[in-house]
């Protein structure tokens, strides 16, 4: 289980406000991995190696990961540790105008927390339909108000 513990800073310099810490490191590098790989990627990466080449275009894959990925999550992590700071107050550190963008951020991080919240209304719905020997075809299961329903079950669970 991963969860996030309130530590006294040990600075001198640094006042006695408590902030939030990874419990440990493992527990940190599966969360940002999660956060990068993302439900997309692991539904379309065998379609997508399919038709692309197979080992082809895990070898470039691979390449882009390591060259432009990998480097860009350790600026991330590294300006989130900096500023030690919410994503707004970070981006307010880079820039003045750095604000709107950390906005930007943190409403794009809304918007993809929906997207996901009606896929997992719909695996909750389908899997209620299934317990109750009454399964739809999918694309019947998800027309009209279905998935706002699912969606709103979701969020308030």
């Amino acid at each position: 289980m991963l969860e996030v513990v309130l530590v006294q800073s040990g600075d001198a310099q640094a006042t006695e406000a408590q902030r939030a810490q990874w419990s440990s490191e493992p527990a940190f590098v599966f969360s940002m991995a999660a956060a990068a790989v993302g439900l997309g990627n692991l539904w379309r990466f065998p379609y997508m190696v399919g038709e692309n080449g197979g080992g082809a275009f895990i070898l470039a894959y691979l390449i882009a990961l390591v060259t432009v990925a990998v480097p860009i999550m350790m600026l991330e992590v590294g300006a989130g540790r900096l500023a030690q700071g919410s994503v707004v107050g970070t981006f307010r550190h880079v820039n003045r105008l750095g604000t709107v963008y950390g906005w930007f951020v943190v409403l794009l991080t809304v918007a993809i927390t929906s997207y996901y919240l009606v896929i997992t209304g719909w695996t909750l719905g389908y899997a209620v339909s299934a317990l109750q020997m009454a399964v739809e075809p999918f694309d019947e299961f998800t027309v009209g108000y279905n998935s706002l329903w699912y969606f709103f079950a979701v969020t308030i669970l």
